[in-house]
């Protein structure tokens, strides 16, 4: 069977219509997890609204793009899904997030900059966590291409600000070294490190290397390289935090808050500064500043009902044992986006197999088939 059959569907076109005319809260049920990939690959194709997919934390983005991707390449060829993944799911330890997450998030912020995606894949803790409002997206990247009149000493600077770790040599992503007038820069976007070379303030030479052999992989005409944080490192940026940080100063905290405040003053960040930088409103922004106009569809949002209360209340307990140990450290409402959520669950579409609720329900008839391994 073609699958083009669900475009003759009547609960399709129901569903078709009721997006179009931009209908809020509807439910959509009837749909096993295995169908799910399909009937958004079928959407995609009939709508030109950008589409957030919100998946519960359980469940894998990539497997889910995987899944998603087969019926994309027959449906709609030219559109690929973009991973918006989590940073993190505890703002209150002071661990680093893993470097794969930061370069994925780095990817999404670079499209963003130029425009909404079509499709975006995420869960409710990238969601929910404010995004650097739209004016600070540029400063997360510089491209460089040869030729170009750029300062080899402030590229080391900005590296090493930026959160790339000095080596003698680099052999992992996020580092990067320099001697004489060469800088490599391994770049978690990319399989090999970049070399530069400077001939005074001008790059000269541009290209990928093996970092075992040293030997070159392809000459370049230009780059782009991320930022590994998600903040500004500006000095301006630096004073507005330390006025919105002060805010959350009290007698039981004031020697953890005013170390990690000096330490900001002085460009030193630490690991829980990439949740705590967004205390400045005036530079982090709500999911709904960029996705005005989207489809918001949550996967699965029984699980997500449930799923989301539960964290809220573990960070609450975070949050609290922090007050005890006299940790400088704010509310989860205040890290998190928790009026968003709100939102999501009054307006988004909701995806589910069998639901109670009773708000406008378009159904379909997909059923769940066995699993069959044949050995």
């Amino acid at each position: 069977m073609s699958l083009g059959f669900i475009f003759r569907q009547k609960s399709f076109e129901k569903l078709l219509s009721a997006v179009k005319e931009n209908q809020k809260g509807l439910i959509v049920t009837g749909l096993p997890e295995a169908s799910r990939p399909f009937l958004l690959a079928a959407l995609l194709a009939r709508i030109e609204r950008p589409i957030v997919y919100v998946l519960p934390f359980s469940r894998d983005l990539a497997d889910f793009k995987r899944s998603l991707s087969f019926y994309l390449r027959i449906m709609t060829p030219d559109l690929k899904a973009h991973l918006f993944p989590a940073l993190g799911d505890n703002p209150y330890i002071e661990l680093p997030p893993p470097l794969e997450v930061i370069a994925q998030r780095m990817k999404y912020f670079f499209t963003l900059q130029h425009r909404v995606p079509r499709l975006t894949l995420t869960n409710l803790l990238g969601l929910l966590k404010p995004l650097p409002a739209p004016p600070l997206l540029p400063d997360f990247f510089i491209p460089l291409e040869k030729g170009q009149e750029y300062s080899r000493d402030n590229l080391l600077h900005l590296l090493s600000s930026w959160g790339y770790q000095r080596q003698d040599v680099v052999n992992s992503p996020g580092e990067f070294a320099w001697r004489g007038g060469v800088v490599d820069v391994f770049s978690p976007w990319q399989s090999f490190p970049f070399r530069l070379e400077f001939s005074g303030d001008e790059i000269v030479s541009l290209r990928e290397f093996h970092p075992s052999t040293q030997r070159s992989v392809q000459r370049l005409e230009r780059i782009v390289l991320p930022s590994l944080n998600e903040y500004s490192i500006e000095t301006q940026a630096r004073e507005s935090w330390v006025k919105a940080a002060h805010r959350f100063r009290q007698s039981k905290n004031i020697e953890d808050a005013e170390k990690k405040i000096r330490a900001v003053e002085e460009g030193s960040f630490f690991p829980s500064f990439n949740f705590l930088a967004v205390l400045d409103r005036t530079r982090f922004v709500s999911f709904r500043r960029y996705f005005q106009g989207a489809l918001f569809i949550l996967g699965d949002s029984q699980e997500m009902l449930t799923q989301w209360p539960q964290h809220l209340k573990f960070l609450e307990d975070e949050w609290r044992s922090c007050q005890k140990e006299k940790r400088f450290s704010p509310p989860p409402g205040e890290l998190f986006d928790l009026e968003g959520y709100s939102w999501l669950v009054n307006e988004a579409c909701s995806w589910e197999e069998v639901t109670s609720r009773t708000r406008q329900i378009i159904h379909f008839s997909f059923q769940s088939a066995p699993r069959f391994d044949n050995k």
